[in-house]
């Protein structure tokens, strides 16, 4: 019986997820939405937040986060860089 009162409050507080996501998306955009959950993931793991086993801080993770920062700033053209006039 407990196992279905938590299966449909998960199941709500994913439905819940989607509707935040989806209007968060709209002013910021997915990529920032992406990037702010991977730091928060990263933070959760190496604090051991929730009462999660602490994951030692590797600094490939960060490379990785930081790699997708650029991309996203290089897709989004926000990089200042002198644009030819033709």
């Amino acid at each position: 019986m407990i196992g279905l009162i938590f299966a449909i409050l998960a199941g709500a507080l994913i439905s819940l997820q989607s509707i935040f996501n989806a209007k968060v998306n709209e002013n910021v955009g997915h990529w920032l939405t992406t990037i702010t959950q991977l730091v928060i993931a990263l933070c959760i793991d190496t604090f051991g937040l929730f009462g999660l086993e602490k994951v030692p801080f590797q600094m490939n993770k960060i490379v990785g986060i930081g790699l997708l920062i650029i991309g996203v700033l290089i897709f989004k053209d926000l990089l200042p860089h002198k644009k030819k006039e033709v």
